[in-house]
């Protein structure tokens, strides 16, 4: 749309760079990764959307990407030495649904890894 175009060139100016990770998310990057706890209320049912697959031995069930946040940890894995100027920009699903909220939004994100 017009307005990610318009954030990702402004980004782009002050050195990030867009990337793009999957909807489809295991939940090792999505919760596991990020230290939420098992108890956290995101990891239940009734607020994430659950993939009918068999969970994978190392990085769970696969989910709808809840939050941008797993590309965090997704682009750390893929680019393992500093600096790191990240803007993500994706949908993201959760079982929400009311008069300000719906299943399905669109979430912005940047990440800055830097020595010193």
């Amino acid at each position: 749309t017009q307005a990610i175009a318009e954030i990702s060139e402004i980004f782009a100016q002050i050195g990030f760079t867009r990337v793009r990770y999957p909807e489809v998310e295991w939940d090792w990057y999505a919760f596991e990764a990020l230290n939420f706890p098992d108890n956290h209320p995101a990891r239940d049912d009734w607020e994430t959307f659950f993939i009918k697959t068999e969970p994978d031995p190392k990085r769970g069930p696969m989910i709808l990407t809840p939050h941008t946040s797993s590309g965090q940890i997704r682009e750390m894995e893929r680019k393992q030495k500093p600096p790191i100027r990240m803007l993500n920009i994706a949908k993201c699903y959760r079982r929400q649904s009311d008069v300000s909220h719906t299943p399905m939004f669109h979430q912005f994100e940047g990440l800055v890894v830097d020595e010193g």
